[in-house]
């Protein structure tokens, strides 16, 4: 490929966002980036993509693609590890393990229920953050686990796009018959098996 990966290579991808936007304000995500980056090579490659500058030892770990290719990197990828909650929320549900180092992500609510399906951790600390990483990464069946999790996920979830549709396609209506039913929705649970 066109950075240098061959189907099977172990590879984790690291995120670094730049911290200045205003809920960002007293926060912080990882405080050692390179002490992290070091302990996650001992099992795979790293590529990092980055918002801001990276310091020079780690500029040789830096990719940048368009978001198309980084969801495909992030389906094949042996686990996710980041500051950025919205790659992190999109690794999980190409079935890639994530951890999302932050101080902000307790306090939202998607990221706590990914965590239920043993698919996205929550660390404030880089100690945290690289046990974790070292824990999943030792487990050689990481990625079959991670598509497992991923399709029970689904399959308890409501598919969104068919209540929409049934929602748009009978409205007036539907306003009413929500409102007299409202586990109506729970029929548009995902019709997937695992």
């Amino acid at each position: 490929t066109e950075i240098g990966l061959t189907e099977g290579d172990p590879f984790i991808i690291v995120r670094f966002v730049s911290w200045d936007a205003s809920h960002d304000v007293g926060q912080h995500g990882i405080l050692d980036k390179v002490g992290l980056v070091k302990a996650l090579e001992q099992y795979g490659r790293v590529l990092i993509t980055s918002e801001g500058a990276l310091p020079p030892e780690l500029q040789p770990y830096q990719i940048r693609v368009s978001p198309e290719k980084l969801h495909d990197l992030l389906y094949y990828a042996t686990l996710y590890v980041g500051e950025g909650g919205t790659t992190a929320s999109e690794a999980v549900m190409l079935g890639t393990h994530a951890i999302i180092v932050s101080t902000l992500s307790k306090y939202c609510g998607v990221r706590t229920d990914l965590n239920q399906y043993d698919l996205l951790w929550i660390s404030e600390s880089d100690e945290y953050t690289i046990n974790k990483a070292i824990e999943l990464l030792q487990n050689v069946d990481l990625k079959a686990l991670g598509r497992y999790n991923r399709s029970r996920l689904i399959a308890e979830k409501i598919d969104v796009t068919a209540l929409m549709v049934w929602f748009i396609e009978n409205y007036p209506e539907s306003v009413d018959v929500v409102k007299e039913n409202p586990d109506l929705p729970n029929i548009f649970r995902s019709k997937r098996s695992l």
